[in-house]
């Protein structure tokens, strides 16, 4: 018997299709899989239990998420920060802080899995983190109008999903790896003004 022939097979046009077909199936097949690991990268926490502003928001899965709350200026609005993949919550102390001092509400959260956050980081698990981000500011008394989500990287995807919701009903967008959706209003001119 012919070893090549037995590896290889008989010679066809269609081979090379085949082939190309079985690779992109592996490769898909891999891709899902895998996909959390390679999306998510939780770093280990950049801050501690003592944060200025800390605290834990529980998620429907009964998931402990950190975030940190700054009380806006009456009658400026509130943002929902939700930052990059590789970061967390502790890595943007500064721009909570810069925002906070322009009268600018602040609710930033980690992911679960992220930073002092329990739970394990998936597509799934950060949804519920960003509903849990809404409801808390919501139950505050906060009215939506007064709500902006802002997302950075895959940040933006929970953004959008509270978007998808019907919690936010209309947005402009800012156009440079932070994206601003606005609940009601025109520009961000409204609310600095």
């Amino acid at each position: 018997m012919d070893w090549r022939r037995f590896v290889i097979g008989r010679w066809s046009w269609k081979r090379p299709f085949y082939s190309l077909a079985a690779v992109y199936g592996l490769l898909a097949l891999f891709a899902v899989s895998c996909a959390d690991k390679i999306i998510f990268m939780p770093q280990a926490p950049s801050y501690s239990d003592h944060e200025q502003g800390l605290i834990r928001l529980t998620t429907s899965s009964k998931e402990s998420v950190a975030a940190v709350y700054y009380p806006a200026s009456p009658g400026k609005p509130t943002l929902i920060y939700a930052h990059g993949n590789a970061e967390d919550l502790g890595q943007s102390v500064e721009l909570y802080q810069a925002w906070n001092a322009m009268g600018l509400g602040v609710l930033a959260y980690d992911y679960p899995g992220y930073g002092l956050s329990t739970g394990k980081p998936s597509e799934a698990s950060c949804f519920r983190a960003a509903e849990s981000a809404w409801e808390y500011l919501t139950k505050k008394g906060i009215p939506a109008s007064s709500i902006i989500v802002v997302g950075r990287s895959i940040g933006r995807q929970w953004t959008e999903h509270l978007a998808g919701c019907g919690k936010i009903s209309s947005w402009p967008r800012v156009d440079f790896s932070v994206h601003f959706h606005v609940c009601g209003k025109d520009s961000l001119a409204d609310f600095t003004g």
